[in-house]
């Protein structure tokens, strides 16, 4: 799993949470959760929307 590299975090660099963010176990956390939500009725629905607003562009 790659670290996200998209916009900025709000939270200023030195911070205490940087510790906890950076953390492989933190991400694979957050990684997990993602990828369950996704596969769920909800998420399974979010995607289908994603993709019907990409292909009318």
């Amino acid at each position: 799993m790659t670290p996200w590299k998209g916009r900025p975090s709000p939270v200023k660099e030195g911070s205490m949470l940087d510790p906890i963010l950076k953390s492989a176990g933190f991400q694979q956390a957050v990684h997990d959760a993602v990828v369950d939500v996704l596969r769920s009725k909800e998420g399974q629905q979010l995607l289908e929307q994603a993709v019907a607003r990409y292909l009318r562009k």
